[in-house]
């Protein structure tokens, strides 16, 4: 892909609603030739939304079909096409998970040397979600007394929230996956060399004591 090609696909991105996904989707973009992976998150209106972008030589028709199916496969809503956002030259596509609040987008653009561009990005719409670029993950919604640190590489962020703690992992499980971490266990998140631990221990009946943190692993 070239780089006015990726740097055009990085505008575009700005204009995304998000794609959304009732868990962890395994793509298989028909026709693969190149995929470009976007570190970390961007935000669209203050919304965090998670990129990638794909290299297709199938049809701008096929690509559709083959998102259409797995929006509908994985039970997200799809708007019919006549209310869906749409861009000249190109076809976007937005599947929503109602009950994560999550949203997935893809935009599909053709090019003159018969391949095709598509740009997928999931969004994440709870208010549960709260995005710090400081910090190297994200922290629930309403968290009090806020405090990082790093030693020796090792680097920790810990809070308290007003939550349930099956409930906050369950956002971790859900906010790291996306993000492109794996599951270790329920509590250990791996990406490339990096390792995510999420501790959360109750304090009481309303109250929840989250401490996260982020080593390098040993390569």
């Amino acid at each position: 892909m070239s780089s006015l090609k990726f740097f055009l696909l990085m505008g575009l991105g700005s204009q995304l609603s998000g794609l959304a996904w009732g868990g962890d989707p395994s793509l298989q973009i028909p026709g693969l030739i190149e995929e470009v992976a976007i570190p970390g998150l961007a935000t669209s209106n203050d919304i965090p939304v998670h990129l990638h972008a794909y290299l297709s030589s199938e049809t701008l028709g096929r690509i559709e079909e083959y998102f259409l199916d797995a929006f509908l496969k994985a039970k997200l809503f799809v708007a019919p096409p006549n209310q869906q956002t749409q861009f000249e030259g190109m076809v976007q596509m937005t599947g929503l998970d109602v009950d994560a609040q999550i949203s997935y987008t893809v935009l599909i653009q053709p090019s003159s040397n018969k391949t095709t561009t598509v740009i997928y990005g999931t969004s994440f719409l709870s208010p549960q979600y709260v995005l710090d670029k400081t910090l190297f993950a994200p922290i629930f919604l309403g968290a009090t007394s806020v405090a990082r640190s790093n030693l020796e590489g090792l680097r920790m962020i810990s809070y308290r929230a007003k939550a349930k703690p099956a409930d906050v992992l369950s956002f971790y499980k859900q906010a790291l996956s996306t993000a492109g971490y794996r599951t270790q266990d329920s509590l250990s998140y791996v990406k490339d060399h990096d390792e995510i631990q999420v501790y959360v221990e109750s304090k009481d009946s309303v109250m929840v004591s989250v401490s996260l943190s982020l080593k390098k692993l040993l390569q």
